[in-house]
């Protein structure tokens, strides 16, 4: 079983990514499958083709297939189980048992092989897009055999990618209450960027391919960015300037927002950072991550209203 797993720091594009490698190569856009324990099973949040999780026929023949129903496979002790790895002890504790090969398959390996070759036979698919974005999962699933991971790094500027974090977003795929999404500091933003980037160029040993793409590169030839990715397109997917994800396999589980959203996706870069962030914002950050920024190649000192770009 194939997947193409994208890793980075949320907020950076990764559910436009993943609708569009999707898309363009006639995989299953799944969304988070991380959270598919917590998000959906127990949570019953919409899925993004919009009908609960419960009601979506799609999870609905892939937890039948993988699992016999939902009474047949523990959803809360998988959600605690992966939960906990954002955990700092249990998360080197997996990352050392995976690298080192030590304690043989378990139940959580055995759950997730079911539940990602369900997935694949539900769906008719030859291949997943898992936008989980955490590199312990991401190093978890490369490691158990019958899957193969291939390695999407998806970098966004640290400066956007703060701002975004500042704001307050209700997640609508909540049904009955309101929920907002997470708001993190500038500069937690930052050490949080540093660290999953780091963490996501290790993978390089454990997948099969990998693949480093920056969002600002999507968004202004997404053309020539998904060619990289998918490592050729038969055919262009922007049309009149939206992106069509028209024939795509969508049932996310998780995710921005925008995955709820039907028809064409606009493809646009997202520059309100350069000119609503505050400055002493934009220097902290900046002064904390410039390292990884120079070697993706952003300027320290963008322009208000410009791009980053090489």
């Amino acid at each position: 079983m194939k997947i193409h797993y994208i890793v980075g720091f949320p907020r950076s594009g990764s559910t436009l990514l993943d609708r569009h490698i999707a898309a363009n190569g006639g995989l299953l856009s799944a969304g988070e499958v991380r959270r598919v324990w917590e998000r959906g099973l127990l949570g019953d949040e919409l899925c993004g083709c919009g009908q609960p999780f419960s009601s979506c026929p799609f999870w609905s023949r892939v937890i039948e297939a993988a699992f016999g129903g939902p009474e047949g496979v523990d959803a809360a002790s998988m959600a605690s189980a992966i939960n906990a790895l954002d955990g700092r002890r249990a998360r080197w504790e997996e990352v050392a048992r995976r690298v080192l090969g030590a304690g043989g398959e378990r139940d959580l390996d055995r759950t997730l092989l079911r539940l990602y070759r369900a997935m694949l036979e539900v769906s008719g698919a030859p291949a997943i897009v898992d936008s989980s974005k955490d590199s312990t999962y991401a190093l978890l699933l490369s490691t158990i055999e019958g899957i193969e991971v291939e390695i999407v790094h998806l970098v966004r500027d640290s400066r956007a990618v703060a701002f975004s974090w500042q704001r307050r977003r209700r997640r609508p795929e909540v049904v009955g209450r309101e929920e907002y999404m997470p708001v993190i500091r500038p500069a937690g933003a930052a050490a949080g960027w540093n660290a999953r980037n780091v963490s996501a160029e290790a993978l390089r040993r454990f997948s099969s391919r990998y693949v480093r793409l920056r969002y600002e590169d999507l968004t202004a030839d997404p053309d020539a960015a998904l060619s990289e990715v998918l490592g050729g397109l038969q055919d262009g997917f922007v049309q009149n300037g939206s992106a069509k994800a028209l024939g795509a396999l969508h049932h996310t589980v998780s995710g921005n927002p925008m995955r709820l959203a039907e028809g064409p996706l606009e493809v646009k870069p997202d520059v309100e950072w350069m000119s609503a962030m505050s400055g002493r914002d934009r220097t902290a950050v900046t002064a904390l991550s410039v390292p990884l920024l120079l070697r993706y190649g952003y300027r320290l000192f963008p322009g208000r209203t410009s791009v980053a770009s090489v």
